[in-house]
């Protein structure tokens, strides 16, 4: 976990946060179908830490106990930070399935 965060923080400037690059050059297959909105939402407005510990915690699934270690903290601070992550991911999940379906709250 160390040397992935002293990665991402050596590359972070490059990556542009909400934008990120999908096209076919960069080895990533989405389906067309697929809603990247609200990912790209939560990127621009997450915590580094929110980001990162979903994409460790969910996408590459790592351990807890791992993250925990490779960063010096806390496993009850990983999942707090997961659980505050996944929350705010969720709420924009949930507007876009809202207008998606027609309810806009109105």
């Amino acid at each position: 976990m160390a040397a992935t965060k002293s990665v991402w923080d050596k590359y972070k400037v490059r990556v542009s946060r909400g934008r990120p690059n999908t096209t076919v050059e960069s080895g990533w297959l989405i389906p067309e179908s697929l809603d990247l909105g609200p990912w790209r939402e939560f990127q621009k407005t997450a915590s580094e830490d929110e980001l990162l510990t979903v994409i460790w915690s969910k996408i590459l699934k790592i351990h807890d106990d791992d993250i925990s270690a490779g960063l010096g903290i806390t496993e009850g601070t990983i999942r707090y930070r997961l659980g505050r992550a996944l929350r705010k991911l969720g709420s924009m999940t949930q507007g876009v399935s809202k207008v998606k379906n027609g309810s806009t709250g109105k």
